[in-house]
């Protein structure tokens, strides 16, 4: 699809079996981790999101990052249209969409949250916390759900930090910390858990 200033984005889709240009569905925006590269991207909506997104009926976009600039960090400027483009052809459930990021990507939803306030019907980040000023502002007026590895001691802290902030604040938020996981938590691996969070925050 077309990004700003005509940059070419990549965009990978999961869609229900049956889809129909223009139907209603569940739509969750996934940002990748890392590089955001293609074949990141590739390898978690094949192994993570495809099967419970297919058995589920969700719809799931996920982004690549064009040149290798991530979605919070020069990128951010495709959010926008990549959205307008979704909206060309689904009608997200209940109007809105839904935020999902882990590590890199899980910075990344808050910078969309930020930028695109008003379009998001909830953000999971496994890992993921606000990195800009003001982005904590972006979420408190939609539920927000973390996973984070217990072993993964660079993130635990400050994203115990957001989520105190973000309570104190009024907002809906929950933080779960796996005991023992890294920073790819495994017992995320296989999207189950993911998918369950998604369909609890659904209208």
């Amino acid at each position: 699809m077309e990004g700003a200033d005509d940059t070419t984005v990549a965009v990978l889709t999961v869609l229900p079996e049956g889809f129909r240009m223009g139907q209603t569905a569940p739509v969750v925006f996934a940002f990748p981790p890392g590089d955001q590269s293609l074949d990141t991207t590739s390898a978690l909506v094949d192994g993570t999101y495809e099967e419970e997104a297919l058995a589920r009926g969700w719809v799931v976009v996920s982004p690549v990052a064009p040149g290798g600039v991530s979605f919070w960090r020069g990128s951010e400027v495709h959010i926008g249209p990549i959205l307008d483009w979704i909206e060309t052809w689904v009608e997200p459930e209940g109007g809105l969409i839904h935020l999902l990021g882990v590590s890199n990507g899980g910075a990344s939803v808050f910078r969309a949250a930020d930028l695109h306030r008003g379009r998001f019907a909830s953000l999971t980040a496994f890992p993921g916390y606000p990195r800009g000023e003001g982005e904590i502002d972006a979420v408190v007026d939609i539920p927000v759900r973390l996973f984070v590895g217990g072993a993964d001691e660079p993130w635990v802290e400050p994203m115990e930090t957001f989520a105190a902030e973000l309570e104190a604040l009024g907002g809906d938020v929950e933080l779960e910390v796996i005991p023992d996981a890294p920073h790819f938590i495994p017992q995320l691996a296989d999207g189950v858990v993911l998918f369950d969070t998604l369909d609890e925050l659904r209208p």
